[in-house]
């Protein structure tokens, strides 16, 4: 009976809005719900998109900062979501020509070909250049819309410097850096074109 009761809970808070399912299985806080839809992909986008760099990459700006024609991965190490232990959670970015760009993840597994191909369970957003770094924004469910710094090391290496929310007026000088490192990565092929 309290099963029964417990279950009918949760499904209510799914339905309400206040929390949804994310990729892995687990509950999240969802502050966004109504502004979000699951589309196709099975990814939670915005209904009204308001991506503030969306066309602010210029043609060709930038065009030796990155490479548009491979993807640039990490592997954070071990981590623990939730009651979960993985001993490695990988992630991607891929950036086009276009000014988009996506991310994904994945725990105890690599990424094989398709994976850069396939915006399932993508955060998806937008990119330009600003002071010779990259500057991201990317929508997440949970946080609404939030920025993104890069920093590119090498030809071969984006640093992940910073974070914050796109609301926040905070300097980025006040915010932590975080030492993350992306590495290129050759893939055979690329397809795909970004629908947000």
């Amino acid at each position: 009976m309290n099963f029964s009761i417990f279950s009918i809970s949760i499904l209510c808070f799914i339905a309400c809005g206040s929390v949804y399912l994310d990729g892995d299985g687990y509950l999240r806080p969802n502050i966004n719900k109504r502004k979000a839809f699951d589309n196709s992909y099975g990814t939670l986008f915005p209904k009204e998109p308001d991506f503030s760099l969306k066309g602010k990459l210029k043609e060709y700006e930038g065009e030796f900062l990155i490479d548009t024609t491979v993807v640039y991965v990490i592997n954070y190490g071990e981590v623990h979501a939730g009651p979960y232990h993985f001993d490695n959670k990988y992630s991607f970015l891929r950036f086009f020509s276009s000014g988009h760009v996506f991310s994904a993840g994945k725990y105890d597994e690599e990424f094989v070909g398709k994976d850069f191909s396939t915006f399932n369970r993508a955060t998806v957003g937008y990119y330009t250049f600003e002071d010779g770094k990259i500057l991201c924004e990317f929508f997440v469910p949970s946080a609404d819309y939030q920025y993104y710094v890069f920093e590119v090391i090498d030809s071969l290496t984006i640093l992940e410097a910073k974070t914050k929310p796109r609301g926040r007026a905070t300097s980025w000088d006040n915010l932590k850096r975080k030492e993350h490192y992306f590495h290129k990565r050759n893939v055979d092929s690329l397809w795909g074109e970004p629908y947000w």
